[in-house]
């Protein structure tokens, strides 16, 4: 309190006007505004210190100004006209009371400046990131594209699975031995020649698909089946091969 009665008494002794206004930010610090009899604590405080509150309004200032005596206090037509050393206390009011309302309306105009501002770099934003984003997955679209068809060259798919190996032993058209064809004979069909032309045909059909089902079909040189031959294959997976491997310990 000493404080606050410090820098009235200055402005009081300085001051153009003769008066000081003390808002409520610093008024709260002292009593609340919630306090109960605030005014007449106020006034008690102002007459403490040798100073008078002439001009009290809760939520907005308090006016002082030097203090009177009994014989010279002021009488109510004073009030009533607003007059009284030199100043006019309801010019002063009106010049705040403008004042206040000319900061909250630029306030106010401020705010709405501001919200269209962060609006419109809102939208802007946002259509900047999709625009991004539809780059980045037009980018990456063709980048996969790209690498697939690169990895196709590459390495080609593998050939469908045969289940059942099938091939065809036919007589050449030269009479000098046979000819082994089938799908899974990835070099082409090899030639056999000599006595034994068939069955060494044959026994390379069996060799070459030992881990398949097979079926071996001989032809004469009419194009007509003379022989057919099958073959189940002994493939074992994984599986079937450690049941054995547990039996046998």
């Amino acid at each position: 309190m000493k404080t606050l009665a410090n820098r009235i008494q200055h402005e009081l002794q300085v001051g153009q006007w003769k008066h000081c206004a003390i808002y409520e930010n610093e008024l709260q610090r002292l009593w609340p505004l919630d306090e109960k009899n605030r005014k007449a604590k106020i006034a008690a405080f102002a007459k403490e210190y040798g100073f008078r509150l002439s001009v009290y309004r809760p939520g907005l200032c308090a006016i002082f100004e030097e203090g009177l005596n009994d014989a010279a206090a002021i009488s109510s037509t004073s009030i009533q006209d607003g007059k009284y050393s030199g100043y006019r206390i309801q010019s002063t009011l009106d010049r705040m009371e403008i004042a206040l309302a000319t900061a909250h309306r630029w306030q106010t105009i401020a705010k709405l400046r501001w919200q269209m501002v962060a609006k419109l770099l809102g939208v802007l934003l946002r259509r900047v990131a999709s625009q991004t984003t539809m780059a980045f997955s037009n980018c990456y679209t063709l980048l996969e594209s790209s690498l697939k068809a690169k990895w196709h060259i590459i390495r080609p798919p593998a050939p469908p699975t045969i289940s059942t190996h099938v091939y065809e032993v036919r007589p050449r058209a030269d009479k000098r031995g046979v000819d082994l064809i089938s799908d899974v004979l990835r070099f082409g069909a090899p030639w056999y020649a000599g006595a034994n032309a068939v069955n060494n045909a044959i026994s390379s059909a069996k060799f070459r698909s030992r881990s398949h089902d097979a079926v071996i079909r001989v032809y004469n040189a009419a194009g007509n089946v003379i022989e057919t031959h099958e073959q189940a294959g002994d493939f074992k997976d994984g599986e079937h091969v450690a049941k054995q491997t547990a039996a046998a310990r």
